[in-house]
């Protein structure tokens, strides 16, 4: 494989992570982690139990999303190695 060629699958799998990222927009989801967060330090978090139980949920939820977008971005980079050999 030559240089061009190396070069345009590199470009495509970064075109394939933006991709993925515009569509799933980890920033916002990190964002939505951190508020949870700061809402777990109020002392009055367990007031509510049903919401409190809701947020944590949700908090779980977005943290798999992270993990899956990452799984995603390594399974792409790892196709496009086994392509380039």
């Amino acid at each position: 494989m030559d240089n061009y060629e190396y070069n345009e699958m590199l470009k495509s799998l970064q075109i394939k992570m933006e991709n993925i990222e515009n569509i799933v927009k980890p920033e916002e989801i990190k964002k939505e982690l951190k508020e949870i967060e700061k809402l777990e330090q109020n002392p009055d978090f367990w007031s509510d139990t049903e919401k409190a139980i809701n947020y944590l949920r949700k908090k779980e939820d977005w943290r798999e999303h992270i993990k899956n977008i990452k799984m995603q971005k390594m399974h792409l980079m790892m196709q496009q190695s086994i392509e380039l050999e």
